[in-house]
């Protein structure tokens, strides 16, 4: 199944948003963080309790960018601004997407 978070959440009021591939490379980092949070997870309990507390730091630096990265991917969560200067082929004061997230 092809992504289709830009069909359903599209970039409106931005010039230079995210493409397809870039919300694939989003979704790919979000599922490694997931992936990793997950095993984190499991691993903290074959610790002693006096040692788990790193493994749940991770765990919170995790889920947090995770989370971050989602909505990213699902192109959720942007504003858009001017741009001062101009790049790659377009001209300054034209709008583009940052994101307001956790991280």
């Amino acid at each position: 199944m092809p992504n289709q978070a830009l069909d359903t959440n599209p970039p409106t009021g931005s010039v230079q948003h995210i493409t397809t591939h870039g919300s694939d490379w989003l979704w790919a980092v979000f599922a490694i963080m997931t992936f990793t949070d997950i095993v984190v997870f499991f691993w903290q309990f074959t610790l002693p309790r006096g040692q788990r507390v790193f493994h749940q730091l991770a765990m919170f630096i995790l889920t947090t960018a995770a989370i971050a990265y989602f909505s990213m991917a699902s192109d959720l969560g942007y504003a858009s601004i001017l741009t001062e200067f101009g790049h790659m082929g377009y001209s300054a004061n034209t709008t583009r997407q940052i994101w307001v997230s956790l991280t």
